[in-house]
């Protein structure tokens, strides 16, 4: 039997590879750092930074999903950002991605959040479909990411 469970500190070395797999999915760079040493401080803190649920089927753990809590402006009302979630192929079409989805809406009821968000990218038809199974709304933005230079000359 399969358990979604909220992450926990032994799972953090476990969380690396994990992480690498689903760089590599989207097509993307993974460097290990000391991601460990910050995942510990952002999901254990007294006020947490991070919250994290893992895929544990007493074995190594199938998959992630991460959330933070942000404030939208224009709503002037927090909602939950979803972050990551990825499942291993081995567990994919299985039913984890909508009991994932149904634990990130617990989550965002239990934190008086009325909306989840979150980013795929737009070549992720897998995803794209499940997301749009679950009767989710497709909003045309492009992200944007800018290196911040610690000079302070740049302004």
């Amino acid at each position: 039997m399969s358990n979604i469970r909220p992450i926990e500190a032994r799972d953090l070395n476990a969380l690396v590879p994990l992480c690498q797999e689903h760089a590599e999915y989207e097509g993307l760079t993974f460097t290990r750092s000391d991601q460990v040493e910050r995942w510990d401080s952002l999901f254990f803190a007294p006020q947490p930074h991070l919250f994290g649920w893992v895929v544990d089927m007493a074995g190594p753990l199938q998959g992630y999903m991460t959330a933070t809590i942000d404030t939208a402006t224009w709503a002037a009302r927090p909602f939950v950002y979803l972050d990551c979630l990825y499942l291993a192929p081995s567990i994919r079409r299985q039913g984890f991605g909508r009991r994932m989805m149904a634990t990130l809406q617990r989550f965002a009821c239990e934190h008086d959040c009325k909306e989840i968000q979150w980013q795929t990218p737009p070549d992720n038809d897998l995803g794209r479909a499940f997301y749009h199974s679950l009767r989710a709304q497709e909003l045309t933005k492009s992200r944007f990411t800018l290196q911040v230079a610690h000079d302070p000359e740049f302004v």
